[in-house]
Formats: C-alpha cells, structure tokens, sequence
C-alpha cells in the first residue's frame, strides 16, 4: 500500500511539475488555464470559465470582490489548482508606458536611478505609491549612444487589489501583467505571427471582450500604439437572451456554436458584425492618420467574437487586410479529460489566460 500510495504521488509531483495557471479576470468572467511546458511542446491541463452571476443583467457591470473571489474559488475547485502560483494582470488603462532614452554609457548599477529620475516627470502619482517595471531593449536604431528603455509604472492600489483577491480564493500571485502583452505573448505561438514578425509587418492584435475591445499595433516585437475601444459582445449575448428567453449562458453557448438560424437572430448578429466592422475601420483610420507609415499588414482577432459566423471573411472584405483568428492551442495537447471540441469552441476567449501562463515559463 505505502508504496503505491509513492508512486501515485510521485506521479502527482511530475504532472505538476513546470506547470503554471494564468488567471484572467474579466468584467463578466473568470476564466482560468493550467498549462505545463513539456520538452517540445505545451500541454493543458485543465481550464475553467466562471461567469460572475451580474454578467445576465442589463445593469452596469460592477462585480464586488466578494464576487471575484467566489468565481475563482470555484474555477480552481473544478481544476484541482489549490495552493497553486498564479499570473494574472492588469488592464493596460490602469498602466503608464513609455519608452525612455538613457545615456549607453550609463554603469548597469546606476540604470535603475537613472530611469526612475527620468520617468518622475511623467508619473502622476508619486514614487512610493506606483509599483514599476522597465527593460532595457538595447540601442536606439536612430541615436546609437542612447538606450531605450521600456519604463512601465501601475498605482499600487491597482495591483494590491488583484493580489488580494487571488490570495483570498487561495492562490498565490507570482507575476503580475499587463493585459496586452498576455496577448502578445499567446500571439508569439502563432505560425502566421511569426512568419509576418520576421518579415517586418505591422501585426494589428484585436481582443474583443465582453464589454470592451482592445486594439494593439506591433512591429518588430515593439507595441506601438494600444487604444481601449468601448465596444463587446455582451449587447449580442442580452440581445438573443431577450429574443429567445434564454438563460446568459444559454444565449452565449447558441451563439457561439453557430445554432441560430431564425432571420431575426441572423439579423441581430449581421447588425452586430456591422457594428463592430466600424468600430475597427474608425480606429484604424485614427492610427493612419497619426502614423505617416502606419500600413497595417494584417489583424489577429480574440475574443469571443472571433466565433461568429463569416466574421474572419466580413473583416477582411471591409478591412481589405488578412485577419487570422487566434488559437495558440493548435500545437498543444489536451489533457485526456478534456472535451476537444468544448475546448476549441472557447480557445478564442481564453488568449490572455494562455498568454500568462506562457509568461510565467518565460520568467523561469
């Protein structure tokens, strides 16, 4: 008995071991992702989507901490996560980027004072209550004797608000991000990221959430410019409850798997795409116009809405740019207890959850 009971643990250790969780906290949801870096590949071992009980209403959203904490609990019970780290992060408006320049002969033991005399004038609050990050991404390509320096800088309260709840639904916070590099880093698995990376093109990511869109510009492996559109997908999901009187989830679910078929429904979910169509087209017309070469190249879209019907095929016929749904899953095995299908209906929407856990590998 005791030494079944060594090798069944022993076993335990090794399935957990290299594996990490990336947390994603939405305005409607929790979703969670448990990944583990094998020698050539990742594989996953568990995932959980908890939508917050607000999330049906047609009410400001404003799910309490109590909440968050209940979901997350929940989340972590269904995967077997106790006691686990985690990654998890925070919403690029609630964080100040810039890049600075500092002097290439600057001594390493005196970047970190230089960089902070330098960003004080662009802080608004002040030093003791900001936490901050920066990395030095080497010489300036137009002034050699310069450093640029990615400075990265969020209120305190911000991040202590998030840690608190993940620590209360018993979890630990390794690693706190940023939300669009989570999406950037679920990109970098993408064969056609990389690809179009090497080449030098203008990769435009699209997260469209529940209630919001973020929009980022990359090239080079450098974020440009990020703008938080006030457009999601929840509308479409409360529009199809009303129509159908279906539950939230049974809205979502009916949507998400393409079963709506009546011409009313179509029509919603035309107008929607529409809808969302110009949101995009209006802020790429705003990048354009602030960028003199600000050709974009071509799109990656996450995001729930990533699984309407003939959205990859309506965007590049308004765009007139190559869009590519993301699914950083495609090069992954699945745990055999996971449904594939189930998982691959939803691969869409957990993009930032991969992204942080993939982050947290990179920190290793």
């Amino acid at each position: 008995m005791n030494e079944l009971l060594g090798r069944w643990f022993n076993a335990m250790l090794n399935r957990f071991k290299h594996s990490v969780l990336g947390i994603d906290i939405s305005s409607v949801s929790v979703k969670a992702l448990h990944l583990q870096k094998r020698k050539h590949h990742f594989h996953v071992l568990a995932y959980s989507c908890v939508p917050f009980s607000m999330a049906n209403t047609t009410e400001a959203l404003s799910a309490s901490p109590t909440e968050i904490i209940t979901a997350l609990k929940q989340a972590i019970a269904y995967m077997n996560c106790k006691h686990m780290s985690a990654t998890i992060c925070v919403s690029s408006s609630t964080v100040m980027t810039k890049h600075l320049l500092l002097d290439a002969t600057t001594l390493p033991e005196d970047i970190e004072e230089n960089i902070l005399i330098l960003a004080n004038q662009y802080i608004p609050y002040p030093l003791d209550d900001i936490n901050y990050d920066f990395e030095v991404l080497g010489n300036n390509s137009y002034r050699p004797d310069k450093l640029d320096v990615l400075f990265i800088a969020a209120h305190r309260e911000n991040i202590n608000t998030k840690v608190d709840i993940v620590n209360k639904a018993g979890l630990g916070a390794n690693i706190v991000d940023i939300d669009i590099y989570a999406l950037k880093n679920a990109c970098s698995l993408l064969p056609e990221y990389k690809q179009r990376s090497l080449l030098n093109q203008t990769l435009v990511i699209i997260d469209i959430g529940a209630t919001h869109t973020t929009y980022i510009v990359i090239f080079n492996e450098r974020v440009l410019y990020t703008r938080e559109l006030d457009f999601g997908g929840r509308p479409l999901i409360l529009a199809i409850q009303e129509l159908h009187q279906y539950s939230y989830e049974e809205a979502a679910e009916v949507i998400k798997n393409n079963k709506l078929s009546d011409p009313v429904s179509l029509s919603i979910i035309a107008n929607f795409i529409t809808a969302m169509i110009n949101e995009l087209q209006h802020t790429q017309t705003q990048y354009n116009s602030a960028n003199a070469s600000g050709v974009i190249d071509c799109i990656f879209l996450a995001g729930g809405c990533g699984l309407l019907p003939h959205v990859k095929d309506d965007l590049e016929r308004s765009l007139a740019i190559p869009v590519f749904i993301i699914n950083p899953f495609e090069e992954m095995t699945l745990e055999d207890s996971i449904d594939k299908k189930s998982f691959y209906s939803i691969a869409p929407t957990l993009v930032i959850a991969c992204g942080l856990a993939i982050r947290s590998f990179n920190n290793e």
